[in-house]
């Protein structure tokens, strides 16, 4: 079940003109003719990155229109690249935005094990390549933010 308050996530997008098939220009991520894409957050807190087909359905009934772009959180503190959530995303036939940050799994985690000085200086070089690597795997196109 969607809660009425993720209809607002990126949704927000709702009340702007659209091309006709706002779908089309994703291939290689365009800007719409017209407009903006619609995107939508689904999930908040613990369940942010367990977005499912059934969601993203009840989203779009709830909305009355089909999002291009579904976001999802997947922190660092998550240790991998979440691949079988990006799987189901693109099997909806949607773009996948994936908010990509340093931090353990919850904003709440102090101290905060991902120091920006450490990031700096190379200490998490390897997770940020395997993780890029990982994306790069899927052969699709993924928004990162």
């Amino acid at each position: 079940m969607i809660r009425p308050y993720a209809a607002l996530g990126l949704g927000l997008l709702a009340g702007v003109a659209m091309a006709a098939d706002p779908l089309a220009n994703l291939a290689k991520l365009a800007p719409p003719a017209v407009g903006a894409y619609f995107g939508a957050y689904l999930e908040f807190g613990e369940l942010e990155e367990q977005v499912t087909l059934e969601r993203i359905d009840a989203f779009t009934d709830l909305v009355g229109k089909q999002p291009v772009i579904i976001a999802f959180a997947n922190p660092w503190g998550r240790g991998r690249f979440l691949a079988e959530q990006v799987r189901v995303i693109h099997r909806s036939g949607v773009v996948l935005l994936i908010l990509w940050y340093p931090q353990g799994l919850t904003a709440t985690q102090i101290p905060n094990p991902y120091d920006l000085k450490e990031i700096i200086a190379g200490r998490w070089d390897a997770y940020v390549d395997a993780w890029a690597a990982a994306a790069k795997a899927t052969g699709k196109p993924i928004l990162v933010s």
